[in-house]
């Protein structure tokens, strides 16, 4: 393996988008020089209170290069302030380039042809004086920006972030028209994908001192234990896994490998079923996608990884996901599955380094293994111990981290045995707790904000027409990150009944935390409360305030996602026509009831003909109020 030190060598991608194994397939991401479909419907677009610059400059014809409107064009629309400060720069430095030239050719025909009509040229001068006021003005507002983003020591990413906050907030409170709902909605997306700004954690109905210790790390370390007991014999279970096959695809326990061998082999399409998968293999899709995608990309081949040490480790890894409804191996195998799927992209032909793919697959696999059914926030408040090992912080990626690496110790489970150790394993090791760590979703606003800005910084210095190039590692870092995170959160980008699938269960395991902390005496968060939310309004909140702005920053990188962004258009038809439906309901005095009742009752709504969505998919004008509140704890970081 080549050293991963100094500046990052391009290093083609094993069967990338140009191999011929890999023609005329069906990928999510068409290539660079297709003009995207413009995509800016999410709130990071509506700007109601960022300073703009007061000067607009009206060229001549006469005076505008081909070059200053190419860049004007392909940096156009930009809504990071960072990027806004120094493409006004840049417009300012090309007008200063053109009036200089201008005066100049006006001199020297004035010294060879002097004026004879002393006005004309006055009014020369004075147009000039004009343009030369406006430019100064147009440096002036770039400065006190530009001091403005000193003075308050923020990064640029932080700047956006703190932009992006702004338009959310915005955003969001438009959702308090009086539906108790819809507020909930709005609460659950800030407070779960922003960064707390003050200790405003669930309201408890016991003072800190009596509250009951919630065991969730227990019980999960108890059904871990018991999973990973279950895969003793590695030896046996692997050499039955790499049953013959034609391709050598892994049995994984399947009844019919006709069947399954057909399906994986769609693992690089969009619309792959990764439920398909998991009734083929006895619930074992991660170790299916997650070994086939290995073989697609030759990383067996290029990181000397033997095939049943793969079979080991990835035997260890699904038995440490515990069954939830959505928090599963069957979710990390989604998720590999898709970030596989994106980096398909023509875009990243001769970009990453093998070492960061192999680490970006790692990360996919491993990013939620060991995960308790319950968020941070419920950690941090019941005082569980993983709250106290990682001081609040965090806390559940890095007990995915910790543990996916940690499984690599056992007995002919090392995959990255043949890595040089301080080079390339720590390198994969940094790279994989990086994207772990970003899927947190307190961090959500701060990574697209730095995303953004990173992005919209690149698309000023690119030349037109051009794909952004990563030209170091940090650049292969920001990507990953979003890569990753993107994939984490793509749900609503998957064709009708994948996505919806997803969506019941995600709102399944909310209900389940929310049953949790009725349980426990504390006030149930209302986003979580199966007698007042539902599906439909949680749904709408999530795709128009988090997915949306993720995916269509992540199109601008890409160039064309039409598959992905398509389906989440129609899946927001969906959710909002089953909304109208509820509404119908309730008027016609069937909807008396949210989903009372049952252990998913609660997630369902109306009658038995739509009892599929029923648990969850109310529309009550009272509770999309509430289920806007959470949105903001848990999707802003709190500032500390």
């Amino acid at each position: 393996m080549g050293s991963q030190s100094g500046r990052r060598a391009r290093v083609t991608l094993p069967r990338s988008a140009k191999s011929p194994a890999l023609m005329g397939r069906n990928y999510l991401l068409l290539n660079s020089e297709k003009q995207p479909r413009e995509r800016r419907g999410s709130f990071i677009y509506r700007d109601v209170s960022m300073a703009t610059s007061p000067f607009s400059f009206t060229r001549s014809p006469s005076l505008v290069t081909t070059a200053t409107v190419g860049s004007n064009r392909d940096s156009e629309g930009l809504v990071t302030p960072f990027a806004q400060v120094l493409r006004g720069l840049k417009d300012l430095r090309d007008q200063h380039s053109i009036i200089t030239v201008s005066l100049r050719r006006e001199k020297e025909e004035s010294d060879v042809d002097p004026p004879t009509t002393p006005g004309d040229r006055g009014g020369q001068l004075e147009e000039q004086i004009s343009k030369m006021n406006e430019l100064s003005s147009g440096l002036q507002w770039c400065i006190a920006e530009l001091e403005k983003m000193s003075s308050e020591g923020m990064a640029i990413g932080k700047f956006a972030t703190s932009k992006f906050k702004r338009l959310l907030t915005s955003e969001l409170s438009s959702y308090s028209d009086g539906s108790e709902e819809m507020e909930a909605v709005a609460n659950w997306i800030s407070s779960t994908f922003v960064e707390r700004d003050s200790d405003d954690g669930f309201v408890r109905a016991l003072p800190r001192g009596q509250r009951p210790r919630s065991g969730s790390v227990a019980l999960a370390v108890q059904q871990y234990k018991r999973h990973v007991a279950q895969t003793s014999n590695l030896k046996q279970l692997s050499e039955k896994s790499l049953g013959a096959t034609s391709k050598k695809r892994p049995r994984i326990g399947s009844t019919d490998q006709e069947e399954l061998d057909k399906q994986l082999g769609n693992i690089d399409k969009w619309e792959f079923d990764v439920f398909a998968i998991s009734d083929l293999t006895n619930s074992r899709p991660l170790a299916a996608v997650v070994f086939t995608i290995f073989q697609e990309r030759e990383l067996l081949k290029t990181f000397h990884i033997e095939e049943t040490t793969l079979l080991n480790y990835l035997t260890v890894l699904e038995a440490a996901y515990l069954d939830n409804s959505y928090h599963n191996s069957m979710h990390a195998a989604d998720v590999a599955q898709t970030a596989h799927s994106m980096l398909l992209s023509k875009v990243f032909d001769h970009q990453l380094s093998n070492l960061e793919i192999l680490a970006a697959m790692f990360a996919a696999a491993i990013h939620d293994v060991a995960h308790p059914g319950v968020n941070n926030d419920f950690l941090i408040d019941s005082g569980d111990e993983l709250a106290l090992l990682y001081n609040d912080r965090s806390v559940l990626e890095n007990h995915h981290i910790s543990t996916g690496f940690k499984l690599l110790q056992r007995k002919d489970c090392n995959i990255f045995a043949q890595l040089s150790p301080k080079r390339e394993y720590r390198s994969l090791r940094k790279l994989v707790a990086g994207m772990v760590l970003a899927t947190d979703p307190h961090q959500h606003l701060n990574n697209l904000g730095a995303f953004k800005s990173w992005l919209e910084n690149k698309q000023v210095h690119r030349t037109l027409g051009k794909s952004i190039l990563l030209d170091d590692e940090m650049d292969a870092v920001m990507v990953l990150q979003a890569l990753l995170h993107s994939a984490d959160i793509s749900n609503p980008c998957k064709q009708g009944n994948l996505s919806r699938n997803w969506s019941k269960r995600v709102t399944k395991e909310l209900f389940a935390q929310g049953d949790k902390s009725r349980e426990m005496g504390w006030i149930v968060p209302p986003h979580m409360d199966r007698r007042k939310m539902n599906i439909s309004s949680l749904q709408i909140g999530f795709i128009k305030n988090i997915a949306m702005p993720q995916w269509e920053a992540w199109s601008e990188f890409v160039t064309d996602c039409d598959n992905a962004l398509s389906n989440m258009d129609a899946n927001i038809t969906y959710w909002s026509e089953e909304a109208e439906k509820l509404k119908m309901d309730e008027k016609d005095g069937d909807g008396d009831s949210l989903g009372s009742g049952g252990d998913d009752a609660g997630a369902m709504h109306g009658k038995a003909a739509r009892s599929s969505v029923a648990e969850v998919t109310g529309e009550d004008a009272n509770v999309l109020k509430v289920a806007l509140s959470p949105v903001r704890k848990t999707f802003v970081e709190e500032d500390v």
